[in-house]
């Protein structure tokens, strides 16, 4: 048995505060964006599209840290008769 991981693309959008977040499982939900984003600032708003989505914070050295520090993590993981699979996002 392998797991199937998703490792998420974070990239800051020009506003400053707002992060842009790729490669999401199709049953992420919005707690669990913010438990991953959980110790990098206040989070404003969090947004969920088919497969990626949008956090805003107060700060924007707050999503500064986040896009640093959370570029290309796994996010949720989720058991699978496949291969492990590792994509990553380059904008």
């Amino acid at each position: 048995m392998y797991h199937y991981y998703y490792y998420c693309c974070v990239v800051k959008m020009p506003s400053g505060t707002r992060v842009y977040v790729g490669n999401l499982a199709s049953d992420t939900r919005e707690r669990d964006v913010e438990k991953f984003f959980k110790g990098y600032g206040r989070i404003r708003e969090v947004a969920l599209k088919n497969g990626y989505g949008f956090v805003e914070f107060d700060d924007d050295r707050d999503a500064d840290d986040a896009v640093h520090d959370l570029d290309g993590k796994q996010l949720l993981g989720m058991r699978s008769d496949w291969k492990k699979r590792s994509i990553y996002c380059h904008l």
